[in-house]
């Protein structure tokens, strides 16, 4: 199991930089794909055709989405050591309250990283669009209030 959770979070940091070198990848058109908070919202909120992105403004935007998942894999990491642990049954010793904890905040710290990524990522992927089309967004949704509070949705969006 602990394996497979450190396989697993290196396996979200590369699909996630393949859905923006290949957005046939992505869940928007149809409904059928991969879906990642920061690059499925993006792309489907703002309509951002990433195929027509320069490879350099690609590279940037896998890049700033990729931040929250790293704290992400930080926390699967602190997982996969308290599975460690317990394959060992070692249920109670001090180490699995600190791995616990490690990953307790490492999903904190992934929210939060998610907040403030998306709106650079909403002024990267907009940056070279024509005056009046760039957009700076700020998401408050159900999907990161659920990792935290319950509270509604709530999207601000400002274009200059």
């Amino acid at each position: 199991m602990a394996v497979l959770t450190v396989c697993l979070g290196v396996l979200m940091l590369v699909l996630n930089a393949a859905c923006w070198w290949f957005p046939r990848l992505n869940a928007v058109a149809n409904g059928h794909g991969l879906g990642f908070g920061l690059t499925d919202s993006l792309i489907s909120a703002l309509g951002v055709d990433v195929s027509r992105l320069p490879h350099w403004q690609k590279a940037g935007a896998a890049l700033i989405s990729s931040v929250p998942l790293l704290a992400l894999v930080r926390g699967m990491r602190d997982l996969s050591r308290l599975f460690r642990l317990y394959a060992r049954r070692d249920y109670f010793p001090p180490a699995a309250a600190t791995h616990l904890a490690g990953a307790g905040k490492a999903a904190g710290i992934w929210v939060i990283l998610s907040l403030l990524c998306d709106p650079l990522l909403s002024v990267w992927s907009t940056m070279r669009e024509p005056p009046g089309h760039r957009v700076i967004t700020l998401v408050l949704a159900r999907r990161m209030s659920l990792r935290c509070f319950c509270r509604p949705p709530l999207r601000f969006s400002h274009t200059s």
